[in-house]
């Protein structure tokens, strides 16, 4: 009975730490991030690395101006197809500045200067465009340049680019009171609908995990939505066809994540690490990325 009573206190106790993520913020701090991404797929493994300063620009009454830079961006393997697209890619946010609003815990809510953003990767993205129809003159006979650029751009809308910020980077947990036990809901990169689990360990270290968390109907919505997109002349034929081209394997889909984040005295993350596979419509990917506080 002793030790029931005291394996259960100690439950309480763990279930009662809540960690509450709100960096400390006052204008004129600086942050500098490095970020190393190891990447496979489509039979490459690439590694990009990617330095990001971020600074603390205005006060504002709901918060704070935090003005983001990314910089100094490499791909290894520059000789294969997958990395020069990869390095056009990089190219079209590299020295881009982003002027983000966010609340007073640090949690993006807007772009200040997203038409100028806006401006400087649409003017990189028709070399990126150029760069893909001419790896693969295949693409150019499934969608237009017009296609794959409207198909581009539609990915760094303001809403796109401010939910990358928050799920993808060192301000990911910032407005978040978090336990062990607690979970959450989001849509990763791939258009996959994720359940994830925190456990907290102490004051400052927090893991969480991520599988997929989709309905039958979601998985239909979802790969008519990327067939409608990638190869649309085959949309109608996916539509007619799903429910037998989904019991046959054909257009199955995977997806989890596992992170863990080590955060600073100051709220700030120190280090954290993100595992990401997915495997969608036959392609798989997997990629690792840490990212450390200089």
């Amino acid at each position: 009975m002793i030790l029931m009573s005291t394996l259960l206190l100690m439950a309480c106790m763990v279930q009662a730490q809540i960690v509450k993520v709100s960096p400390t913020l006052k204008k004129g701090d600086v942050k500098t991030y490095l970020a190393t991404s190891n990447i496979k797929a489509s039979g490459q493994d690439l590694t990009v690395t990617i330095n990001t300063t971020y600074t603390v620009t205005e006060v504002t009454a709901e918060g704070y101006v935090i003005d983001v830079l990314n910089s100094n961006m490499k791909v290894n393997n520059a000789e294969s197809a997958v990395s020069r697209m990869l390095v056009a890619a990089t190219e079209m946010v590299n020295e881009v500045n982003f002027k983000l609003i966010t609340d007073k815990s640090g949690q993006v809510k807007s772009i200040k200067n997203y038409e100028e953003v806006k401006a400087k990767i649409t003017a990189g993205a028709d070399n990126l465009i150029d760069g893909m129809l001419k790896e693969m003159p295949e693409l150019g006979q499934v969608l237009s340049k017009e296609q794959l650029k409207e198909q581009l751009m539609g990915a760094v809308t303001e809403d796109a680019l401010i939910k990358s910020m928050n799920e993808g980077s060192v301000l990911t947990l910032n407005g978040k009171s978090i336990a062990s036990g607690a979970q959450d809901e989001y849509v990763n990169s791939q258009g996959m609908k994720m359940k994830r689990f925190y456990l907290v360990n102490g004051n400052n270290k927090i893991s969480s995990t991520a599988t997929m968390n989709m309905t039958q109907d979601d998985m239909k919505k979802m790969i008519i939505e990327k067939v409608e997109q990638m190869a649309p002349e085959q949309a109608q034929m996916v539509k007619d066809n799903i429910d037998t081209l989904l019991e046959s394997g054909m257009l199955k889909a995977e997806g989890s994540e596992k992170a863990n984040y080590e955060l600073g005295a100051d709220g700030w993350v120190k280090t954290m690490t993100v595992e990401n596979n997915a495997k969608l419509m036959g392609q798989e990917s997997a990629t690792t990325t840490t990212i450390t506080r200089q």
